[in-house]
């Protein structure tokens, strides 16, 4: 076989291959954008229900009384944290669910935290730390969806929105690990691209 007729069948078989790759890659981001899609909108409508959720509880239990100082807030508060405590142990309750909801206020230098959390047993985090992020801005009066450090300092495809209640600021987050997000897009690429090899090989060995 002459060099040039085998540089050409090298050019062909590598094309192929670059083909192949492209379009398996391609393919995997192009399924994982859209499953990030889905689940901004899932977050999104996730959080808007528990905000809507914990404002009717304050609002129905300030209706039931006229008293309005601090000590009657804060039984309140502690009221609402109690249910909001039992609906979130409901909806992790043998689904290996991947949605936390995370709420919290500021105090002083902290950030205290007024339901359990999923992956910590912290009760707070200092403020002017780097983690997290999503409270931060739900806390500062935002509201929106991010990719930031919650307060593990993990990476989350996270939603954010402020609740006042008489004077007192909380911060509602609704989250998703980018890991468990990630997870299965990076199972079938590898599961593709060794599919892809095979019949790379395979392809050029019958060429």
């Amino acid at each position: 076989m002459k060099a040039t007729q085998k540089r050409r069948i090298v050019c062909l078989i590598g094309t192929f291959a670059a083909v192949v790759l492209i379009v398996v890659f391609s393919t995997d981001m192009l399924l994982y954008k859209v499953a990030v899609e889905i689940q901004t909108k899932r977050v999104c409508g996730a959080l808007e229900v528990r905000t809507r959720l914990i404002e009717v509880n304050i609002i129905r239990r300030l209706g039931q009384t006229q008293r309005r100082d601090s000590q009657m807030l804060l039984a309140i508060e502690n009221e609402v944290v109690e249910e909001m405590r039992q609906v979130n142990e409901e909806s992790y309750r043998g689904l290996g669910q991947p949605l936390e909801f995370v709420w919290g206020l500021r105090q002083g230098s902290e950030i205290k935290f007024l339901l359990p959390l999923r992956h910590s047993k912290a009760s707070s985090i200092p403020f002017n730390s780097y983690m997290g992020e999503p409270m931060k801005l739900a806390l500062n009066g935002q509201s929106g969806t991010n990719i930031g450090l919650d307060y593990r300092g993990e990476k989350v495809l996270a939603a954010y929105a402020p609740i006042n209640f008489l004077g007192r600021h909380y911060g509602l987050v609704s989250k998703v690990d980018l890991t468990e997000l990630q997870a299965p897009f990076i199972r079938f690429g590898v599961i593709a691209f060794l599919l892809a090899l095979v019949l790379i090989i395979a392809g050029a060995f019958f060429f």
